[in-house]
Formats: structure tokens, sequence, C-alpha cells
């Protein structure tokens, strides 16, 4: 066998082990879904529809167009995330928003985001503004948020929709 041969057999072999799949997770410890509309300063528009499921440090985010078809699958964990496109074309990054802004162009802090939908601050938000169902206004780095539509869930007041805005 050529050395050559026996080089590329290598990296072929290197390359299927470092091949990573996307994650499923069938009983979340939580599941959220709705819209996203996104506004870019270049004047594109885009709506879609999500679903994010979270069990511990796993996450699986759908992002949907109007027609409920899966255009983008974000799966992954605090080390790594993996971006799956309707055409099976997959990508990997350290953080689903690295794959977010580079296949969308979309710049989203989807890591604090995960808790704010669950009714939690990370403790590095600032200006905080307050009504009677608790946070409804807040500065996160370059983000202005605000939440609204509260609804009781599971004994708490979770907000039902969060703008934000950069």
């Amino acid at each position: 066998m050529s050395y050559r041969l026996l080089l590329g057999l290598l990296c072929l072999l290197l390359s299927a082990c470092s091949t990573l799949s996307p994650i499923t997770i069938e009983h979340a410890d939580w599941e959220v879904s709705g819209k996203i509309g996104v506004r870019a300063s270049n004047g594109k528009n885009s709506n879609n529809l999500f679903n994010w499921r979270q069990k511990d440090d796993l996450y699986v985010i759908y992002l949907s167009n109007s027609l409920g078809q899966t255009q983008l699958t974000l799966t992954g964990d605090k080390h790594h995330a993996i971006a799956q496109q309707a055409d099976g074309k997959t990508f990997t990054a350290n953080t689903a928003e690295d794959l977010l802004k580079n296949l969308t162009g979309w710049q989203m802090p989807l890591h604090t985001a995960q808790q704010w939908l669950q009714g939690q601050l990370t403790g590095e938000e600032v200006d905080l503004v307050y009504n009677e169902h608790g946070v409804s206004a807040f500065t996160y780095q370059d983000w202005l948020v605000q939440l609204s539509q509260y609804r009781l869930e599971n004994a708490q007041n979770l907000a039902h929709k969060l703008q934000l805005k950069n």
C-alpha cells in the first residue's frame, strides 16, 4: 500500500470519527414554541416559527418558514453547536450564536435567551425596569430586552413575548 493511499485513508478515518450529528431531545426539561420576527439593519425582514427544546445543557432549536417547513435546526450544548439546513448541509461552530450569524446574518444572544424564556436573569442585565409581574425590561450588553404578555405557568409569571433590539 502506498504512503499516499495510507495517509488518505487515515485522514478519512479521522474525519469520520470527528463528525458530529444533530441531537434529538425526546423528553425535554422545557420547551417553547412561537414566532420570531427579525428586522435587519440592511432592510431585510424575516418572519419564522421556532421550537426550542432544552434538556440540561442540550438544546434543539427548529426554525421553520410560515408553512411550518423546517429550514434550519440548531443543536448543541455549551461546548459546541451544529446547524443542519433543510437541504441536509451541516455546519459546526463553538456556539449557536456563531452559526446563526454565519448562516442567516441574524445576531442574537441565544445563550442568555434560554434563561430569559424561563423567567430567569443571568446577573449581567442592567437598567432593570419592573412592573406588577416582575422585570419588564432591561439592557444586556448592546441589547434592549422588553418582556410582556405575562401568563401564569407552573406558579410562575412568565413573559410570552420577548422583544430584543440591538
